[in-house]
């Protein structure tokens, strides 16, 4: 947890979680084990973000079971593709 960062109630961080400067955690929200938490990112009520998870800085989350390290990135935030693609 770092500072200006907030939690309602119910809020469950497995291990290793980090929560950026800024962060917002609403109600009955669930981190997996190492979830990131980006600065000034929103994460809604009801959601459960799976381990490994990364919240980019400002990125709003308003779905839950987000499958295992793949970044949500933008706000609203979508989950991204790892693979990159040359042109």
């Amino acid at each position: 947890m770092n500072i200006g960062a907030t939690l309602s109630h119910d809020v469950y961080l497995a291990s290793f979680v980090t929560v950026g400067p800024g962060a917002h955690l609403a109600g009955r929200v669930r981190l997996g084990d190492g979830v990131f938490v980006g600065i000034g990112a929103s994460i809604s009520n009801d959601v459960t973000l799976a381990s490994g998870v990364v919240v980019g800085a400002g990125a709003t989350v308003l779905a839950s079971d987000r499958a295992p390290r793949l970044p949500p990135g933008s706000a609203p935030a979508r989950q991204h593709d790892r693979q990159t693609r040359s042109k």
